[in-house]
């Protein structure tokens, strides 16, 4: 296995010992807390598990694109108010037969790291289901996405979702909900 990747799976596993620790010793409150902002329901054992394999499918596609993965994992922090550059919880449903499954991911402004288009179709394992069609944007302060904000959200999504998929295979659109701190990333295939 050449050196980086080895490095990489250390800090992945580092990260998975550390998030799990201080969400056990939590409760997993902390975990929880932007899930049931959103008023979804989700058991703490499939929100670590979503989580966890989130990050995981983030670092793998970091690596293959040979992206930097440590600095994305460091933003991974269990607390949401960590302080750093976070701007945003990602809350992915990955909801398929087997249950309600929603995992987070925290990032800066830009998503740095996190490729949709990558995701949308990825396998989750303990969903039993692959992708994802909603991604709820909350913003960690807590404060109203504007109008402006929303369009910059809408071409950041479409810039990366369309990069390997066309307008005709693809419908992307990011729309505001009943919560002002938050928006929604809605992707599904047409055709």
């Amino acid at each position: 296995m050449p050196r980086k990747e080895l490095r990489y799976t250390r800090a992945f596993k580092k990260w998975v010992r550390e998030f799990s620790a201080a969400a056990a010793e939590d409760d997993y409150a902390e975990l929880l807390r932007p899930i049931k902002h959103l008023e979804l329901e989700c058991s703490a054992k499939d929100a670590l598990v979503s989580t966890v394999s989130l990050v995981s499918a983030v670092v793998a596609y970091c690596q293959m694109d040979g992206r930097d993965c440590e600095a994305f994992l460091k933003r991974q922090q269990y607390r949401l108010d960590s302080g750093g550059e976070n701007e945003y919880c990602l809350i992915f449903d990955l909801t398929g037969l087997t249950g309600s499954y929603f995992g987070r991911i925290l990032t800066d402004i830009n998503f740095t790291s996190i490729d949709l288009e990558d995701l949308f179709n990825h396998l989750w394992p303990m969903s039993e289901t692959a992708g994802f069609t909603d991604v709820y944007i909350t913003r960690l302060d807590g404060k109203r996405i504007g109008k402006r904000e929303l369009k910059r959200l809408y071409e950041q999504v479409a810039s990366d979702m369309y990069y390997g998929y066309s307008e005709d295979e693809l419908s992307v659109d990011v729309l505001t909900t009943d919560f002002p701190d938050t928006a929604l990333i809605y992707a599904v295939e047409t055709e």
